[in-house]
Parts: structure tokens; C-alpha cells; sequence
């Protein structure tokens, strides 16, 4: 057993005897990704001070292992089993609250064998989209072994570092607004390109998986069978939905699902298919073996009876969400489990009202959406897409609904689901 680096997977222990293993091992110290914590303490010195730690972690991510005593003369680890209950929720409350911007973390807790209401707290800090984050106005970056103050120079590079990702995503998006098979001029509604790509991953890492036998139906089954829970009757089949799929194919370095507009074609329209509904069927999901996505999906918007242009957002808005439900999934397939980079444009947009005021417009007048297109970009972790990808929805989506006064339409995609009482 060794500890984790950047290039390695993080060390997380299961159960018990992994700790007392890694301890028998002598393999336990901190490191710029790994830290431990006899207890953790209560007050607002104590809970500021957690939320440094949480902070620090988040820019090249890390975890924390609550529940070890370390002798400071000798460096060596021992148990120390601490009451959990509670203490998971109060570590992700502080990640909320504390830290600015929140913080995605996700907590595990492990019963001592000897006690079942004591044990150990495993918190595990993905690198952050957003970092740095604050802790009362300090950017906090972690050293080699100890927490540190960022400096304004930091800060910036960090910052820079983000907008570089930025750029790429954007830049990929661009790629896939030239790939249209409908030439601009031929276009009556808008279009959504969605992208997403695996960040540092070695090259071709899904080539084996697109290679093995039946991944034709692995595609079908992930694309066509509709999986969102946040999903309302009232939304199923909102068209282009996932059933216009119906043809698997293999492209240049990938293997996609497509529609009849695009299917048997080489991703051009194809030519049976009656100019009328080329546009409105238009749906086309890539899998890159790259381990990347690359979605087309047509209709975004429509020119309604009264000759008003529609922004169909709730759809946009579903398809924000499909992409991260198969990315997901895809990185599960491929062995990929690291972080993320996600795009979205959609264009055709001036004028617009959102869909979702169609049957009022007739007693005020909607906001209209101002610019010809909109464009969002951000990443992701593994961990977020698998325990928050609401809040990733959000991202990508939040400002275009925001913009046309609908989020409140669709807002339960992009929020945390409401409890059941």
C-alpha cells in the first residue's frame, strides 16, 4: 500500500483494519493530499479552522481521516475512535456554509469495531471547479504538509488556470458549431451543442471499451432509456427526447446514437428524410474515444401561432442534465474518474421568450432573451456528477433560464431534490 499522489488514486480506507493495516504499515503521513485529526472540536475557532482545511484541500484535492492520535515526537499514528454521530453532517454544513464559494465534499464514516458509536470520519475533498475558496476572506492553498495563506500572485495564477479550461471548452464548443450539418443560413431554430471531455486523460483511454462486443447496445441502453428522477410527466417525450435515437454507428474515432434526420448518412442529413422535419428530429449523442462526449440536439427554439419566437429552455435544460447522467456513466465504463470538462451553447436565441409562458403571453409580455446565443462552461469531478449533479445543471444552465424568468419552471433540476416527508 502507498499513499496517493497527484497521478495516484487517493488512499481510502473501508473499514477498520484498513487503518490499522496503513498503520502497521508505517505508511501514514501528511502529505500535500492526505492529513489526519484526532477529534474534531466544536466552536467557531474550531469549525473556521475545519473549513481552512477544506478550503486548502479543494485546489488540487484531498482527504481527511478524523479518528487517529499522532505522536508529534515520532510522527507515528495510532486509533482513536471518536463518536461519528452527526459529525458527517456537520462537516458538509461547514463545507456549505463556511467556505466561500460552498464546497462539494463527501464524508464516510467507519464504526470502530470494539464500539459501533465511535469510529472514524473519512472526508474527501475533489479538486474544485471554483477553487480557491475563502475562509472569511482568505484564499487558503495547502503546502507540503501544512495549510498555507495564498498570495495575490497565487490567486491570480489559479484564477488563470481556470479561465485556460475556459477557453478549452469553449474552443471545443466552437468545433461543434462548425461540424453543424445544417449550414446557419439553412437553420430555422436554434441548436444546442453539448461537450464534455476528460480531463488528463491518457490518449484513446475508451478505445478498448468502444472495441468490445454488444457496446451497441451499451449505447442504446445509456442514451435511450431515461433515467432522470427530477423528470415531471409533463416533461417526458418533450421532443427531440431520447426515443428519436435509433441508429447506433460508428464515426471517425467514435461511435454515436442518431437520429433518422442524421442516421446512415456520415452524420449529414439525410436526404430521405423530408426538409420539414430535419430540424425538429435532429439529435445526435457521440462517444469519443477520447473518453469525451459531443451532443447535437435541433428545436431549441420555435416560432409559435402568434408568431412569436420561443425559447424551448426546459428542454435545453433536460439535455444539460442527460449529459451528465451519460458522462457519468461513460467514465464509469471507461475507468475514468477524474475530473471533467462540460460546455454548452445554444444559439438563435434573440428575441425569445421562454416555452414555458406559451399559454400566458396573451395576458403580459415574457422577458426576451437579448443576445443571439448563450454559452456556459465549467468542470466537474467524478464525486460531484455522482452525489451533486444538480449543482452542476445549474452551472451550465442556471443563466440562460435566469435570463428569460423561467428558473422557477425548472428549477427542480437544478436544485436539491426536496425530501420526502
Amino acid at each position: 500500500m502507498t499513499l496517493p499522489t497527484s497521478d495516484r488514486p487517493r488512499w481510502t480506507p473501508k473499514s477498520e483494519a484498513d487503518i490499522e493495516r496503513a498503520i502497521a504499515d508505517d505508511i501514514l503521513e501528511e502529505t500535500h493530499w492526505w492529513d489526519a485529526k484526532q477529534q474534531l472540536n466544536t466552536g467557531k475557532p474550531a469549525n473556521r479552522g475545519l473549513a481552512a482545511d477544506l478550503a486548502a484541500f479543494s485546489v488540487d484535492g484531498g482527504s481527511i481521516l478524523i479518528g487517529l492520535h499522532e505522536d508529534k515526537s515520532t510522527g507515528k499514528f495510532s486509533l482513536a475512535p471518536q463518536p461519528t454521530l452527526g459529525v458527517p453532517e456537520k462537516i458538509e454544513s461547514i463545507a456549505a456554509s463556511a467556505v466561500d464559494p460552498p464546497l462539494y465534499i463527501e464524508t464516510t464514516a467507519i464504526a470502530s469495531a470494539a464500539d459501533a458509536t465511535l469510529g472514524y470520519i473519512v472526508v474527501e475533498i475533489p479538486p474544485s471547479p471554483r477553487a480557491p475558496h475563502q475562509v472569511d476572506g482568505t484564499y487558503y492553498g495547502r503546502g507540503d504538509k501544512k495549510n498555507v495563506y495564498l498570495s495575490d500572485g497565487e490567486v491570480q495564477r489559479l484564477h488563470q488556470r481556470r479561465e485556460s479550461v475556459t477557453n478549452r471548452i469553449r474552443l471545443l464548443l466552437d468545433r461543434e458549431i462548425a461540424r453543424d450539418p445544417i449550414p446557419p443560413a439553412d437553420r430555422q431554430t436554434g441548436h444546442v451543442y453539448l461537450v464534455a471531455e476528460p480531463m488528463a486523460a491518457p490518449p484513446g483511454v475508451a478505445v478498448p471499451f468502444l472495441r468490445r462486443p454488444g457496446i451497441e447496445d451499451w449505447i442504446r441502453q445509456v442514451t435511450m432509456v431515461e433515467r432522470l428522477s427530477s423528470m415531471t410527466q409533463r416533461e417526458v417525450g418533450i421532443a427531440p427526447s431520447p426515443p428519436y435515437l435509433q441508429s447506433v454507428e460508428r464515426r471517425g474515432g467514435a461511435m454515436a446514437n442518431v437520429a433518422r434526420s442524421l442516421a446512415h448518412s456520415g452524420r449529414q442529413l439525410n436526404p430521405e428524410i423530408a426538409e420539414r422535419d430535419q430540424e425538429p428530429g435532429l439529435l445526435d449523442v457521440e462517444f469519443l474515444e477520447s473518453g469525451g462526449l459531443r451532443v447535437l440536439v435541433g428545436r431549441a427554439t420555435k416560432e409559435g401561432r402568434n408568431g412569436r419566437w420561443y425559447v424551448i429552455d426546459v428542454m435545453i435544460v433536460l439535455y444539460a442534465r442527460r449529459l451528465l447522467d451519460w458522462v457519468r456513466k461513460y467514465g464509469q465504463a471507461i475507468g475514468f474518474r477524474g475530473t471533467w470538462a462540460l460546455g454548452l451553447h445554444v444559439d438563435k436565441l434573440a428575441g425569445g421568450t421562454s416555452s414555458a409562458f406559451i399559454d400566458e403571453t396573451d395576458f403580459y409580455s415574457p422577458t426576451r432573451y437579448s443576445s443571439p446565443s448563450y454559452e456556459a462552461a465549467t468542470t466537474a469531478t467524478t464525486q460531484e456528477l455522482t452525489g451533486q449533479p444538480w449543482d452542476v445543471g445549474h452551472r451550465l444552465a442556471e443563466g440562460l433560464v435566469w435570463s428569460l424568468g423561467s428558473y422557477e419552471r425548472v428549477k427542480h433540476h437544478l436544485e436539491p431534490p426536496t425530501p420526502l416527508s
